[in-house]
């Protein structure tokens, strides 16, 4: 390959801001949904003793849901990052260089041993 054609494959876009962050937004609304569910499961009222164990985090939970909606309702509506680019192919393909080795090492360590890994 050329400096043309390399150049021309690192200067393709991948995936839109806009994109990410929905989909970060949906990942944070099933943590939260997940947070909210199970401390209602263990209480999430005010008892004779004061709050159940599941007060707190039920309206951490909440607060996680509510602001994955904002931020949801925020990347919908705004027009100047809609085509924005979130990386570039090339440089993406420079940090998975380095990250999916570290990943196969840190497995590896874990199934394998640190001495042999």
């Amino acid at each position: 390959m050329n400096d043309k054609e390399t150049s021309a494959v690192g200067d393709r876009a991948g995936v839109s801001t806009r994109t990410m962050e929905i989909a970060v937004a949906l990942v944070l609304f099933t943590i939260g949904a997940i947070v909210v569910f199970d401390s209602y499961r263990l209480g999430s009222r005010w008892g004779s003793d004061g709050p159940q164990s599941g007060y707190f985090p039920f309206y951490i939970g909440l607060l996680i849901c509510v602001s994955s909606v904002v931020t949801i309702a925020q990347a919908m509506l705004a027009k100047s990052a809609a085509g924005k680019p979130f990386v570039m192919w090339g440089p993406f393909k420079r940090v998975l260089t380095v990250l999916l080795p570290a990943v196969v090492y840190v497995l590896s360590v874990k199934f394998v041993g640190l001495y042999i890994a």
